[in-house]
């Protein structure tokens, strides 16, 4: 591990928010670093209310999540953000458009937003998303948003690295017998219906509400919601908190499996480069032979795992 890193994380562990977006670097780039850190910091004896906030663009994800800030930040709660947004076609960072909308927070010492890129990763959300939430989590945040790209109707990446998922649709989304397909609308445990301005969202949140009945598929927690109505965002900031209270056994099996998933993407993430260093330095170009001296190993080589200096 460098000697910046170790810094990096004694400032952690004092609640330094500049070593939280540190590290949170390292692991949008790959950085073998941002993997010992999380091993040094552990896990926080409380654990972060983890809520993936997903939908088409355009839904009013960023000011919800914006709305929500408010109603948790009256309490004494801390809350990060995590935004992924499209990758910069010039810099290849975050293009920054979402958190442009959470402006107001920026000064609020109990309120991290960090917007980070996809690198071009489908899916709605980047390939160090767990990583970032990790560091979160063990920086002590009470509440995390995990607020996806805009996605089409497959991607439901935010679910799997999210305690509670929140699909935020509008009266324009599509009637409800196409909606039912989404593969999204199916991992969903909170649908809001919003831009509710003069009951539009009505009709749209009745059809929904009668498809899921007869489809007899798990009825999410519905909301109509409207950035000129508050009462109707503070009923659905309140429907979320509850939906921790009512579901800890399927909290539970999801923070289960989602350790598995973790180790997975740690694997992939971390292991490419190594497994190329790898193969570079045998000299055989029988590519069964490889395989078979790969699988020989019976463990990751050193070169893959990272050495942990």
């Amino acid at each position: 591990m460098q000697v910046t890193t170790k810094k990096w994380i004694e400032a952690f562990g004092k609640r330094d928010v500049r070593a939280l977006s540190r590290l949170i670097s390292l692991a949008e780039n790959a950085d073998p670093d941002a993997l010992a850190a999380l091993e040094a910091l552990g896990r926080p004896a409380k654990p972060t209310k983890v809520v993936g906030i997903t939908g088409p663009p355009g839904a009013g994800k960023s000011s919800l999540i914006n709305s929500f800030i408010q109603t948790l930040r009256r309490g004494s709660d801390r809350v990060a953000v995590l935004a992924v947004d499209p990758t910069s076609p010039v810099s290849g960072g975050a293009v920054l458009g979402d958190r442009i909308r959470m402006s107001e927070h920026f000064e609020d010492p109990n309120v991290f937003i960090r917007s980070v890129s996809t690198r071009g990763r489908l899916g709605g959300v980047s390939l160090a998303t767990p990583q970032s939430v990790a560091l979160c989590e063990s920086f002590g945040f009470d509440w995390l948003f995990l607020e996806s790209v805009g996605i089409g109707q497959n991607e439901i990446e935010v679910s799997r690295w999210s305690d509670v998922t929140v699909l935020v649709l509008t009266p324009d989304s599509g009637d409800g017998i196409q909606a039912i397909k989404a593969g999204v609308l199916e991992v969903a445990d909170v649908i809001l219906v919003n831009k509710n301005e003069a009951g539009r969202g009505e009709a749209f949140y009745r059809e929904l509400e009668a498809t899921f009945h007869e489809s007899k598929k798990k009825m999410p927690a519905l909301f109509l919601t409207s950035e000129k109505d508050p009462a109707s965002r503070e009923a659905a900031a309140q429907g979320i908190a509850s939906w921790f209270q009512k579901n800890q056994a399927l909290l539970k099996e999801r923070r289960a499996g989602m350790a598995q998933r973790f180790a997975r993407v740690l694997i992939e993430n971390h292991g490419e480069q190594g497994l190329t260093k790898w193969l570079a330095a045998q000299k055989g170009t029988d590519p069964y032979a490889l395989y078979r001296s790969y699988l020989a190993l019976g463990h990751w080589p050193a070169s893959i795992a990272g050495d942990g200096k």
